[in-house]
């Protein structure tokens, strides 16, 4: 059983193909990629951790996308997940803590900031999720939501992979695929590494392969 980690996969919202500068032709193509590269990964046995904003069809039943997406979906409830999509799925919560390999990790759909030494700026984003009590409890934030909005380097969108102590899911920066926790755990003692050298300011997406090996 392998266990999968993945945000803001938004089946059936067409906007947000466009809002993010998604690579699809319409909204039909972007269902059936996210659909596919899901299933290429995800076996029936193995669990997902989606944070948020799995679906948002427009006829209101979600049934049609998770009901042949495989794997046991636990969602992390987004600000687009209705109550149409939650009541059909298996579990869901609002944020839990999970540990992951030595990190005690928070699973929220909107990143946080709980320590404004590891941060450019206290909430960049002006979006920031502060309902959560005692944030700082937590090594990690693993988190969506921002998708792939900081800036833009030729008219192309250019996501944060990282903000503070905050991991971005969003698929836009994970190639429209679910990410293994194994994937996880590296990204988290890379960035852990880049802490204690004191090399841990934001970092904007380039090549994640690259940023692994660096740390």
């Amino acid at each position: 059983m392998t266990t999968w980690y993945i945000s803001d996969s938004h089946l059936g919202h067409d906007n947000i193909r466009i809002y993010c500068q998604r690579p699809f032709f319409n909204c039909h193509d972007m269902n059936k990629h996210i659909s596919r590269e899901w299933n290429k990964r995800v076996k029936r046995g193995d669990i997902v951790f989606h944070l948020g904003d799995l679906a948002s069809p427009r006829d209101k039943d979600p049934k049609r996308f998770i009901e042949h997406l495989n794997g046991t979906i636990i969602l992390v409830k987004g600000n687009h997940d209705k109550p149409e999509l939650v009541k059909k799925m298996p579990m869901w919560t609002r944020s839990m803590g999970r540990q992951i390999g030595q990190y005690h990790c928070l699973l929220n759909h909107r990143p946080l900031y709980p320590n404004s030494m590891l941060n450019t700026h206290n909430d960049p984003f002006g979006d920031h999720d502060n309902s959560i009590d005692n944030p700082n409890q937590y090594d990690f934030i693993l988190s969506g939501h921002i998708h792939n909005n900081y800036e833009e380097k030729n008219g192309k969108k250019i996501g944060r992979l990282w903000t503070g102590r905050s991991l971005n899911l969003s698929v836009e920066l994970h190639n429209y695929a679910p990410v293994s926790e194994e994937e996880v755990l590296a990204m988290l003692n890379a960035r852990n590494n880049s802490i204690h050298q004191g090399t841990y300011q934001d970092i904007i997406l380039g090549d994640k392969a690259s940023w692994l090996k660096m740390n």
